[in-house]
């Protein structure tokens, strides 16, 4: 390619490592505030050394671009200040000392470098971890997995050398598709009690149900307004299909992505107007006891029951319109999350839900209830 005399165009270049995987060291830092072997923190180095950086800017009059490496030097450093620190004792046993070093001396330079190897040599350092493989003489560091796909590289994940395991961050085809699979799922113990809840649950709902269908006309029913009441239970029905619909994602992952996304948002959607149906009725049904038993002799037109439905659908209302603009903007996806278990060379896949904005969701539902209750409250002080 950066032969000229052979004809290849950018287009064949592209064309030609689509779908290539290349590695690179990966590099890291160690958390900013906690403090490192040296004593110091990353945060006061990074300060200390754009400090120095400005001091070298002003003094050499030229502008230091290149500081992707500094935490590496500065951890480089100190393997080999703690490299021959250790080495001090066992060249003593030898009757040797550092400061009978030359580069012709092979029996001290032996010492050092076996004090580099040494497992004994693990410390935090300002790029993190710090070890060296005897064998290769590297030391053991994080690699990014990277891989070129439709002319532009994507990070597929990366090698925690520390802990077993390829970490997916889900782009791409990953490298383990070669590997046989193993969907991890919700035991099928968990499955069943939750289930069975569920169906409790489902139970008493029905018979609460057919109670109020049925004997709709005796006084203490037609009190609590049956129309209301069939809202509430279908709020509730609506939340059996939520839960049900969860537990079934998580002990039966879906393979198809668009189905998983499609169940994924039937859970979230019927989660949002259960809660809304439910908890606008009750609101709607102590303000309407409230007029009653305030306003007994002239309760006034608006305790007609289809005003009541009129005002839980108003309730309702501002929580459509906030998961109608959070589905269009931010949707709800349903992917999958891999890692490789290198020692039986297999990929374990997590399905779940990936998404933003539909986390606040449940916090916004619950500031809703608060500000309902005060309403009410509000309306009867």
């Amino acid at each position: 390619y950066m032969d000229k005399k052979y004809v290849c165009s950018d287009a064949d270049m592209k064309k030609a490592i689509e779908g290539v995987i290349f590695l690179q060291y990966k590099l890291v830092t160690s958390t900013p505030n906690v403090p490192t072997y040296s004593g110091i923190t990353y945060h006061q180095f990074e300060e200390e050394y754009q400090k120095k950086v400005k001091e070298h800017e002003r003094e050499l009059g030229i502008n230091i671009t290149d500081q992707t490496y500094a935490a590496t030097y500065y951890d480089a450093t100190w393997a080999m200040a703690i490299s021959l620190n250790s080495s001090i004792k066992p060249l003593k046993e030898k009757n040797l000392s550092l400061l009978d070093y030359r580069p012709q001396r092979r029996e001290i330079t032996e010492v050092i470098k076996q004090q580099f190897y040494a497992p004994e040599l693990d410390f935090n350092g300002m790029s993190g971890r710090i070890r060296f493989d005897s064998s290769t003489g590297h030391s053991i560091s994080f690699i990014d997995f990277f891989q070129v796909l439709n002319g532009t590289s994507y990070s597929l994940g990366y090698f925690n050398p520390f802990t077993p395991g390829i970490v997916s961050h889900g782009n791409g085809t990953f490298i383990s598709d070669s590997f046989p699979i193993r969907y991890v799922k919700v035991s099928v113990v968990a499955l069943a009690i939750v289930l069975a809840i569920t169906a409790v649950l489902l139970g008493m709902t029905i018979f609460l149900h057919v109670i109020n269908v049925v004997c709709w006309r005796h006084k203490s029913i037609k009190a609590s307004s049956p129309p209301l009441n069939h809202l509430i239970f279908s709020g509730c029905y609506l939340m059996v299909v939520s839960i049900t619909v969860f537990a079934l994602l998580e002990a039966f992952p879906p393979r198809n992505l668009v189905v998983g996304g499609v169940l994924f948002n039937t859970m979230i959607w019927s989660s949002v107007v259960s809660f809304g149906l439910v908890f606008g009725t009750v609101f709607v049904k102590t303000w309407r006891l409230y007029r009653i038993f305030t306003h007994f002799r002239s309760p006034g037109h608006f305790l007609n029951n289809s005003r009541l439905i009129a005002a839980v659908l108003i309730t309702l209302l501002p929580l459509l319109i906030l998961s109608t603009v959070v589905t269009i903007v931010d949707p709800a996806l349903y992917k999958e999350h891999r890692q490789i278990t290198m020692s039986r060379y297999i990929t374990e896949v997590r399905s779940h839900s990936c998404y933003v904005s539909w986390s606040y969701i449940i916090g916004v539902l619950f500031y809703y209830l608060i500000l309902l209750v005060c309403t009410l409250c509000i309306s009867i002080l």
